[in-house]
């Protein structure tokens, strides 16, 4: 697992780009959409950039699975994780009248699903970096996200742009910082050793 990490360390700087893209137009969006008017159709923007950047996340990851080595069969969770990306980001997208609650439920939903996935990856890379500690960081952050989003069921569309932008702010800096601390380690192992 910890070798389709590293070979795979920009699909986690994508994932950060992606998700400080999202973060940065939601509170664009936010501080624009004050009026009767402008509210809904920043919500359906920032509904359907999410949609797309989901799947693109979720494809990018995918075939960041198939591409790991045929002998780690430890990399099904990636391959889930896309799943679940991709799924979200369709249905986002082709779901017609989609409203502020039902969003919440289904991001509720997959935030945890993520969280899950991460804390089977954490697991797994822990036993080979004792000190890694973002992805267990990033398993809470997931959590406390979808935990919030099924107990307060935010119903006002200021509300969970709020909470989207957060949650993919600090998602952002979570996946670039695992990003760079896994592009430094395959630096590392590919450099040739000095006699």
């Amino acid at each position: 697992m910890l070798r389709t990490l590293i070979n795979n360390w920009w699909l986690a700087a994508l994932r950060g780009i992606f998700a400080l893209v999202f973060g940065a137009a939601v509170f664009l969006m936010k501080g624009v959409a004050q009026g009767f008017i402008l509210e809904p159709l920043a919500f359906a923007g920032i509904v359907l950039l999410f949609g797309f950047l989901a799947v693109g996340a979720g494809m990018f990851t995918i075939v960041a699975a198939l591409r790991s080595e045929k002998k780690e069969l430890r990399s099904w969770w990636l391959a889930a994780d896309g799943l679940a990306a991709s799924s979200l980001g369709v249905a986002i997208i082709v779901l017609p009248d989609l409203n502020v609650v039902t969003l919440a439920y289904m991001m509720a939903g997959w935030a945890l699903v993520i969280g899950g996935l991460e804390i089977v990856a954490a697991v797994h890379v822990r036993k080979h970096l004792p000190d890694e500690w973002i992805l267990a960081l990033g398993a809470a952050r997931s959590w406390a996200f979808g935990l919030y989003l099924l107990i307060r069921r935010p119903d006002e569309v200021q509300s969970l742009l709020r909470w989207m932008g957060w949650y993919a702010i600090l998602s952002a800096v979570s996946m670039l910082g695992l990003a760079f601390r896994l592009r430094r380690l395959r630096r590392s192992l590919n450099q040739p050793m000095s006699s």
